[in-house]
């Protein structure tokens, strides 16, 4: 019925070098984020596709990166394009109401319309602090093409 989620010696070994790291890891992040923002900026002054907001109160830790499609043909259709160039983008996550434990406690999709539109019309593009200028630049220039602009 429960779970355990105690760390292990070895995975409390790995989480204090990365917290130890925390500071240059989110930097490195942001610094990835920030390029997509303006690089994609284009593709949402035309339309094709609506980039995060982030609130002026708020300052995230830059864990993902998503962009939201007009449709979810659209963005099966981009996902496609840009894993055919060996990018690992995905959807998101399965909303919570239509989850297994959701429906088991009543709830259906027509509960939450707009999570459902949004669940259906997020990717996320690949994000780490580790994601070289070269790469980030492929997703960029392979996003520009699927949907049909240039940067």
């Amino acid at each position: 019925m429960g779970s355990s989620y105690v760390l292990s010696d070895l995975q409390a070994a790995m989480l204090e070098v990365q917290l130890d790291k925390l500071t240059s890891i989110n930097a490195a992040r942001r610094e990835r984020f920030q390029r997509y923002l303006m690089s994609l900026a284009d593709l949402e002054a035309k339309g094709l596709l609506r980039l995060p907001r982030i609130p002026d109160y708020a300052e995230p830790n830059y864990h993902i990166f998503y962009i939201l499609l007009p449709s979810e043909t659209e963005r099966n259709r981009v996902m496609e394009a840009l894993h055919h160039q060996g990018i690992k983008a995905v959807f998101h996550y399965v909303p919570l109401h239509s989850s297994p434990y959701g429906k088991k406690l009543g709830y259906s999709e027509a509960d939450l319309p707009v999570t459902e539109v949004v669940s259906a019309r997020l990717l996320r593009l690949p994000l780490y602090a580790s994601l070289s200028e070269s790469d980030q630049e492929m997703v960029i220039e392979t996003l520009y093409r699927a949907l049909g602009s240039s940067c």
